[in-house]
């Protein structure tokens, strides 16, 4: 098996791990108290300026979704990293950039704007918290609103298929080279 698939399903053992503890022990702890309840409704009053019409379980599913789909994509870029640099600290370096720089909370405080808020959403250390992503003003195209992390996941789950389908090709010329020499 090919070290890029080897490190996706890795990846993917630990996310489900961790995501089966989480959820487990609330589910354990909770059952399924308030997973209909709206998000504006709910014991958290930072999602009364949401514009998300969800509940509570509505938002947990596209959660996990995205967290998935996220850590991926991460997992690929971080590959993609330490194909392209010389040395394991500078790719280190670049793929801590890539994951934490561009905090949300940050570029708020220097410009607050929709749009501004928008763009750096996209970055995944903005992505992972779902909190500021239902915050994100809703897009509203005539009767439809469509919330922020429908946008996030299908960008997301693109740059997957983009990431995939390039170290892919990469990795298959790299062998068809070594069967040459």
């Amino acid at each position: 098996m090919c070290r890029i698939i080897k490190n996706i399903f890795l990846a993917n053992i630990a996310f489900f791990l961790v995501i089966t503890l989480l959820c487990g022990t609330f589910f354990l702890r909770y059952g399924l108290y308030g997973y209909d309840t709206s998000i504006q409704c709910g014991f958290w009053y930072v999602f009364l300026r949401s514009d998300c019409m969800v509940t509570y379980g509505y938002l947990l599913l596209h959660t996990i979704f995205l967290d998935w789909v996220i850590i991926n994509t991460l997992v690929l870029v971080i590959l993609l990293v330490s194909k392209k640099t010389p040395s394991p600290f500078a790719s280190m370096g670049i793929s801590f950039a890539i994951m934490y720089l561009g905090n949300l909370e940050v570029i708020n405080n220097i410009v607050s704007t929709p749009f501004v808020t928008r763009i750096f959403s996209f970055l995944p250390v903005n992505a992972l918290n779902i909190l500021g992503v239902a915050l994100v003003p809703t897009i509203k195209l005539g009767n439809i609103d469509i919330y922020w992390f429908y946008i996030l996941e299908i960008s997301y789950v693109i740059a997957f298929i983009f990431f995939y389908v390039w170290l892919m090709r990469q990795e298959y010329k790299n062998k068809s080279i070594n069967k040459v020499v």
